[in-house]
């Protein structure tokens, strides 16, 4: 594969910038919208591992693709469902989601 982790990692942190500054354009981050960001974060760690264990391995660029978009999935899930938690989605919640749901679902996030 030609992808390299520190290109990967790049591309996350171009991800969690987004959402910062998304979250901060009102010069608040509520509660709804930290708790997300803290998931996202810990979705991210989990995520450049399981790259990182991917990168090492020998498949090939199909099967990596498709792992990534599953892991990827996996996060945007997991942002919805800690957005739903409270019983509702704000708009600023729906932003930061669009936002990961536009990242998973890019042919060549990495």
């Amino acid at each position: 594969m030609h992808r390299e982790l520190e290109e990967i990692k790049s591309s996350l942190s171009k991800l969690i910038a987004e959402l910062e500054r998304k979250a901060l354009e009102d010069d608040i981050i509520s509660k709804d919208e930290q708790a997300l960001l803290e998931c996202v974060q810990r979705d991210i760690e989990n995520l450049e591992s399981q790259l990182a264990e991917m990168l090492g391995s020998s498949l090939d660029e199909q099967e990596f693709r498709d792992l990534a978009a599953q892991v990827l999935q996996d996060m945007f899930e997991n942002a919805l469902r800690v957005a739903k938690s409270d019983g509702k989605i704000t708009r600023d919640e729906k932003e930061l989601i669009d936002i990961i749901q536009r990242f998973s679902l890019e042919e060549e996030a990495f």
